[in-house]
């Protein structure tokens, strides 16, 4: 499933897919709304078939309240609010997808391990993208992209992964190795400002 939402996101995202759910549309995308939904009945039925208490799921969640605040609050400064509140609900449901996820595994590192072996393929698949300035990078709105489609999604996508390598340069339960997760953070942090994506980077700042 981490699979699935990891590369399901980057593709949906695709302002390929038609003009009119196209990332900057001011409908937004009908696909990806539809797609969450999904998941995140996925997720709760995985986490009612582990017997995943509310309580427990909830606190899981509180460390997240800060990120969740912001996320609504972005709307506020957004030069396209309708957008924004569909983007920021979606934002809202991956981030409980993610603890009901993490909640109904019997091992802690053991979504972390998964999450960062994810995270780690969607940017190997990012790096090649500078050799095709055209397709990695947007003129408008300017920032790095990649393969995420939008430059918002990318920085949202460094914001996540960055924390994540970087814990596993000092867990090597999540890790393959320590030098790869050291090389991965070395070289996401830049993509991440690259991306010029000011909700991320300032949650970033805010939340490190």
């Amino acid at each position: 499933m981490v699979f699935t939402f990891s590369f399901g996101s980057a593709f949906l995202q695709s302002d390929s897919l038609s003009s009119s759910g196209g990332a900057l549309s001011s409908s937004g995308n009908t696909m990806i709304q539809v797609f969450w939904f999904v998941v995140f009945a996925n997720s709760v039925l995985l986490a009612a078939l582990c017997r995943v208490k509310l309580l427990e799921a909830l606190r899981a969640m509180g460390w997240l309240l800060p990120l969740m605040v912001w996320i609504i609050s972005s709307i506020y400064w957004s030069a396209y609010p309708d957008l924004t509140i569909r983007r920021a609900a979606r934002e809202e449901l991956e981030l409980i997808c993610i603890v009901l996820l993490m909640c109904a595994y019997s091992r802690p590192t053991e979504p972390l391990r998964i999450i960062f072996l994810s995270f780690m393929t969607i940017f190997l698949f990012d790096l090649p993208s500078f050799a095709f300035p055209s397709f990695s990078f947007s003129s408008n709105p300017t920032g790095f992209r990649g393969i995420h489609g939008h430059k918002n999604v990318a920085g949202e996508f460094y914001f996540l992964a960055l924390p994540l390598f970087i814990l596993a340069i000092f867990d090597r339960t999540i890790a393959v190795g320590r030098r790869t997760a050291m090389l991965t953070s070395i070289c996401a942090a830049p993509l991440l400002l690259l991306s010029n994506s000011k909700t991320a980077i300032g949650l970033f700042d805010v939340t490190i």
